[in-house]
């Protein structure tokens, strides 16, 4: 009798240990940290009145693998044309990948579809249907990352292009919803902040408005490759997301550049800022003899410099001058991005010029 009990029970942990654990790759998500990218798989981002879109999500877990069988959800964020979805939710196959057909309405519009996976992360879609414009509304038509991909201490430039058809105030507000790395925005004083919202007026006539956004890469699991999601939302509750990769370089390969300008706020039209790059390897040594290659972004964007390049001198320095003029824009600010390539690796940094 005891031996059939035992019997019993050992079979009784096996199962259990069977349904608890996973396998074949796929991620039951305990720490909340899979990621989800979406995408019109067409590239297009639009479609014709009654038409028919395939849109695709795709699951990844924070190493960077695809996950299978996770369950997404899909909804429409707005749905001006009379659009349907083929499906409310979709299980991802072997390669993490859960597709979807969207069946565009009658009416020209901006339609905006989201997938979602249960942890909170999602991504939302902006299809045009019918060569609509969404009369009367403010949406983000894209939002990209002057370098998706770069290694920890780094950072990048955001750029949310805003379209809108009537003059309006808005705001926009950037988030990093899924943050493998421990990423952080840089705010116009130079501070790490998890959310940075940005005040904008939108001039309207169909016209689209670049809005910028420092993202600084993270140091969590350092030595692996993680992916976070970048998210811009307007005030109206347009948003779209893009996916950066913080790579798994190696310290002994890399190098730093860091950015100042002095001052950092200008007051008129046709004053100056210096611009100061300096680079370090990896040891902390200042790196003389390097090309950094200067650029400036922004609205229109607000501003010139001295010289596009220059080279590093005994101290680490590439020096250029920053020539503003956007005193009396709302909301206006100019970035100044440094770069440097170093035995094929770019490493970037950047600085914001403020206006009153």
């Amino acid at each position: 009798m005891s031996y059939r009990f035992l019997s019993l029970l050992v079979a009784a942990v096996i199962a259990v240990g069977i349904g608890g654990c996973g396998g074949g790759g796929t991620s039951g998500d305990p720490l909340g940290t899979d990621s989800i990218t979406f995408a019109d798989t067409s590239g297009s981002g639009a479609v014709s009145l009654n038409g028919t879109l395939t849109l695709k999500a795709t699951v990844k877990n924070a190493a960077g693998a695809a996950v299978l069988g996770r369950e997404v959800s899909f909804g429409f964020v707005s749905n001006a044309s009379g659009a349907t979805l083929a499906s409310s939710s979709v299980s991802t196959n072997g390669s993490g990948e859960a597709t979807i057909r969207d069946m565009a309405g009658a009416t020209a519009s901006i339609d905006v579809v989201r997938a979602s996976i249960s942890n909170g992360a999602y991504m939302d879609v902006n299809i045009t249907v019918g060569g609509g414009t969404a009369t009367g509304t403010d949406y983000i038509s894209s939002l990209s990352a002057s370098l998706p991909t770069l290694s920890q201490g780094l950072m990048t430039i955001i750029t949310a292009k805003v379209s809108s058809t009537k003059v309006s105030n808005q705001t926009i507000t950037f988030t990093i919803p899924v943050n493998n790395s421990g990423a952080s925005f840089i705010d116009n004083s130079g501070a790490s902040v998890s959310t940075l919202t940005i005040p904008m007026q939108l001039s309207g006539g169909t016209t689209t408005t670049d809005i910028l956004a420092t993202y600084k890469a993270g140091s969590l699991v350092s030595g692996t490759q993680v992916e976070d999601i970048v998210r811009a939302t307007l005030g109206n509750g347009s948003t779209s997301s893009i996916i950066i990769t913080r790579t798994a370089a190696t310290t002994t390969t890399a190098f730093t550049i860091a950015v100042s300008a002095a001052p950092a706020l200008l007051t008129a039209d046709g004053s100056n800022s210096i611009i100061t790059a300096n680079v370090k390897n990896s040891l902390g040594t200042v790196m003389s003899g390097i090309t950094v290659n200067f650029a400036v972004s922004g609205v229109t964007p607000l501003g010139t410099l001295s010289v596009a390049s220059a080279i590093t001198g005994g101290s680490g320095d590439a020096v250029t001058t920053f020539t503003g003029n956007g005193v009396g824009a709302t909301g206006a600010t100019s970035v100044v991005t440094a770069s440097i390539t170093v035995s094929g690796n770019t490493y970037t940094n950047a600085v914001i010029i403020s206006y009153p």
